[in-house]
């Protein structure tokens, strides 16, 4: 037991490691690449992604780590699965809607370079959102190494290599780079879920739902991320977890 915590322990901090080390070299850049104004519009864009994604979530990311695990340890597969496919489903739909919304405000109040990259932003919010309810399932199977690794390698190397390309052949639009972000996390998204179906076991035929429990119980951890998030301005940085 002791062994196999310090053996997570060391891989966890190696992924935390290089995962500051691509975020760096992505902010340089980045910032190389977009110059003074096109950073700007990237960073509010991502920004308010970030943001929204908390609302997206509904709480729902804590509420699965809780709940997987219980499900786990009671061999109640029907539900655990009920719910991680029940909490991408909702997650999506909810950052569907707030990106519409969004993107038709945006069309009105922005400028054309500052609407397309909130509109890539908005697909990076879906794709954020998703993918950490199924980080949070992981989690909640104990796997919290193989959680890390979309989030910590996946997303930003792939990252890294799309705005590499732009920087290569001189794309300097904050919109394109928005895309690159987006569709590094699909793919980290993809990952996670890849990751999640090889660790539960075959679907249920006859998977439990029970939306009205779990939304009563993800409400207060949606204030509570709330709190955090405009607590701690360091929890708007998207290559966290």
């Amino acid at each position: 037991m002791i062994r196999t915590i310090a053996t997570d322990a060391g891989a966890n901090l190696a992924l935390q490691a290089v995962s500051v080390v691509l975020g760096v070299v992505i902010g340089v850049t980045l910032s190389r690449l977009l110059g003074a104004d096109g950073l700007g519009v990237y960073a509010f864009a991502m920004s308010l992604a970030t943001l929204l994604a908390t609302v997206a979530r509904m709480g729902l990311t804590t509420l699965v780590v809780r709940e997987v695990a219980v499900g786990k340890e009671r061999g109640d597969w029907a539900e655990v699965v009920g719910l991680v496919s029940w909490a991408q489903w909702a997650t999506a739909s909810v950052s569907v809607g707030i990106g519409a919304i969004v993107v038709a405000i945006a069309s009105l109040l922005a400028m054309p370079e500052t609407f397309w990259t909130v509109c890539a932003a908005m697909l990076l919010l879906v794709a954020m959102s998703v993918t950490w309810v199924l980080g949070s399932a992981l989690r909640g199977l104990n796997a919290v190494v193989v959680a890390n690794i979309p989030f910590q390698i996946v997303r930003p190397g792939l990252a890294l290599v799309g705005i590499g390309v732009l920087s290569w052949t001189s794309l300097d639009r904050p919109q394109l780079a928005m895309g690159v972000e987006a569709g590094a996390w699909f793919v980290a998204g993809l990952v996670a879920w890849w990751f999640w179906r090889g660790r539960v076991p075959v679907a249920p035929p006859t998977q439990a739902y029970s939306p009205r429990k779990w939304l009563t119980a993800a409400l207060p951890l949606l204030v509570l991320d709330g709190l955090l998030m405009t607590g701690s301005p360091s929890n708007v940085e998207p290559a966290r977890y």
